[in-house]
């Protein structure tokens, strides 16, 4: 009896550290879910961040500004991102999930609707982006997607340059989905 009380309770456990995130304050749209489901401790410190893929009707995101955006992210956050020379060069055809590079972390960027109509005027960037890690052997290690809105600051909106608020707000998006991302592991 205390065995199978002790595996109920286990399995909920396992359970309820794998739900999906539902922040009451990120803007919704029915049938898509905001999660962030984090699967090992540690990530490796090497990091390569392939080129963003454009899902959108439109094929009009901005994939190099993601790109740098997140590979930002992951500098200063203390890891060590690949050249994206480097990546486009050598492994241009290849997944994130089958990269393949020993003590690497495989990051692949999905843009599944893209709404900066309202960036530059309003400082509003809507948006539904997916960031997954794989390990060196293609397993998840971390995975969120987000669809929501991101927007500057009244103070932000006339401290920053018309042309450069995009670049603000897709960092603020990049932060937002990379939040619970864990330290990188010492070197």
């Amino acid at each position: 009896m205390k065995y199978r009380l002790l595996t109920i309770c286990c399995c909920a456990a396992l359970v309820a550290c794998q739900a999906p995130n539902t922040d009451s304050a990120q803007a919704t749209t029915p049938g898509i879910e905001n999660y962030t489901n984090l699967f090992t401790d540690q990530l490796p410190s090497d990091i390569a961040v392939m080129q963003v893929v454009d899902k959108t009707a439109t094929q009009m995101a901005p994939t190099k500004q993601v790109r740098k955006a997140v590979r930002a992210y992951f500098l200063k956050r203390g890891y060590s991102p690949l050249s994206p020379d480097y990546l486009d060069n050598k492994f241009e055809a290849t997944s994130a999930s089958s990269l393949g590079l020993a003590r690497t972390g495989g990051v692949e960027v999905l843009v599944y609707s893209w709404d900066e109509t309202r960036a530059y005027s309003a400082g509003t960037l809507r948006f539904d982006v997916e960031i997954s890690i794989y390990g060196d052997n293609g397993a998840v290690l971390f995975n969120a997607r987000h669809h929501a809105k991101v927007q500057l600051a009244a103070g932000e909106m006339g401290s920053i340059m018309v042309g450069r608020r995009a670049n603000r707000l897709i960092g603020q998006m990049v932060s937002g989905l990379l939040v619970k991302l864990p330290a990188p592991p010492p070197m």
